[in-house]
C-alpha cells in the first residue's frame, strides 16, 4: 500500500506543478498516462480479508487507509462525473472501519496524523450524506486530543494524499463545521 500510495503522491505533485503552470510540468498526456496507471494500482489495493499476510498488526487500519486511498483516488487522481453513491458507498465503509479501529489518545501522534487524513477525505466524501455528522464529530473530539488549528491540520494533510486545488475548499468547509460543532458545545 504504501508503495501504491507513494505512486499517488507523485502523480499528485505532477498534477500541481501542471496546474501551477511550472515549465518543469509535465505534460497533460503523461499526466494521463500516469494516473489512469496509479488509479488502476489503488483499485486493485487487495481488501484485507484477502491479503496473504497473517495475521496483520491492524487489519482495521490497513482497510480504512485503503478505503481512504479510494476516495482520493476518484476525488483527484481520477475524477469520475457524478461521484455521490460511490462517495456514499465509501464513507460508509470508512466509517465502518475507523470505529472499529477506534480513535484514542494513547495512540502515536503519527497515527493520530493518519486518523486526522482519514476523516478529513471521508468527511469531505460525506458531504450532504448522514455520515457528515459522525465525521465532524469524530474531528472534533480529534482536533481536541492534537490541539491544532487549520493551518496545522494543512500542513499534516500535505505530508499525506493532499491536493489543495481538489480538497482545499471541501476541506475549510469541513473544517468550519467542526468549528461551529466545537463552539457550541463550550
Amino acid at each position: 500500500m504504501l508503495q501504491v500510495f507513494d505512486a499517488v503522491g507523485s502523480v499528485t505533485i505532477a498534477i500541481d506543478h501542471y496546474l501551477k503552470g511550472e515549465p518543469d510540468a509535465p505534460t497533460v498526456g503523461v499526466i494521463a498516462r500516469t494516473r489512469t496507471a496509479i488509479q488502476k494500482l489503488l483499485l486493485l489495493l487487495l481488501p484485507d480479508e484477502e491479503l496473504n499476510i497473517i495475521p496483520l498488526l491492524s487489519p482495521y487500519l490497513y482497510e480504512a487507509c485503503r478505503i481512504a486511498g479510494l476516495i482520493y483516488g476518484i476525488a483527484v487522481v481520477f475524477p469520475i462525473p457524478k461521484p455521490y453513491d460511490m462517495f456514499r458507498t465509501l464513507s460508509q465503509r470508512l466509517k465502518f472501519y475507523i470505529e472499529k479501529f477506534g480513535i484514542c489518545e494513547s495512540q502515536s501522534l503519527e497515527v493520530l496524523h493518519v486518523f486526522l487524513w482519514m476523516l478529513i477525505l471521508g468527511g469531505i466524501a460525506a458531504l450532504d450524506k448522514a455520515e457528515r455528522l459522525w465525521f465532524v464529530s469524530q474531528l472534533v473530539r480529534l482536533v481536541g486530543i492534537l490541539r491544532i488549528d487549520w493551518d496545522s491540520a494543512e500542513e499534516i494533510l500535505e505530508s499525506f494524499l493532499w491536493l489543495d486545488s481538489a480538497c482545499g475548499s471541501g476541506g475549510r468547509r469541513l473544517w468550519a463545521e467542526v468549528v461551529e460543532s466545537m463552539d457550541s458545545t463550550v
